[in-house]
């Protein structure tokens, strides 16, 4: 609940982009930009939280496994026109952070649905190249947090790496045949006008 009330307040990662535009700023300016950047640090500790949990549930509990599935598709959208993550550069370590959960849980194999799995999959593609639509930003936040997010993007495009081989494995039919549909007795032929 705490987290929809996020997503639905705007707060945090799910904030308004205001860029940092300058590549080269004084510290005095470095303070001005950065009270101008989402407070994602509740949404690091959540999803460090979400990961360590995850470990822990990913075979043993089913239904929290549901739980993780429901929050990735209440949080993600299907299309980048409504995107609700937020792409200030200070969220970008929260962000990639979160998409590395829903990866892991679409590589685990522990979504039986297959069309659950391909939503998913969907969702979290759509949010990842979002990110890379925005205008070009510069870090305007301290060092330290600078390479924690390049560690979360290491650890980020090695299992998108991996995730080719989850892609291979998804056979699309070429050709759909009548008797492949499953569809209430006649509206088979409805569809085909008889």
């Amino acid at each position: 609940a705490a987290w929809k009330a996020m997503v639905f307040q705007k707060m945090g990662l799910f904030e308004e982009t205001q860029p940092c535009k300058r590549p080269v700023v004084t510290d005095n300016k470095l303070q001005e930009l950065a009270s101008t950047a989402p407070n994602t640090t509740p949404h690091r500790i959540w999803i460090d939280f979400f990961m360590r949990r995850f470990e822990v549930i990913k075979w043993q509990s089913s239904k929290q496994v549901e739980l993780f599935t429901s929050l990735f598709h209440s949080t993600l959208p299907l299309t980048s026109q409504t995107s609700i993550l937020s792409t200030h550069i200070t969220a970008i370590g929260a962000r990639f952070h979160f998409l590395h959960l829903g990866l892991l849980l679409l590589q685990n194999d522990i979504i039986s649905n297959e069309l659950n799995q391909s939503i998913l999959r969907e969702r979290i593609y759509t949010a990842i190249l979002d990110y890379f639509c925005t205008v070009a930003q510069w870090p305007c936040y301290s060092t330290s947090t600078v390479m924690a997010d390049v560690g979360i993007l290491n650890n980020f495009w090695d299992i998108l790496f991996h995730d080719k081989k989850y892609l291979k494995s998804i056979l699309v039919p070429t050709t759909i045949s009548p008797d492949s549909i499953q569809l209430p007795n006649g509206v088979y032929n409805s569809l085909l006008g008889n």
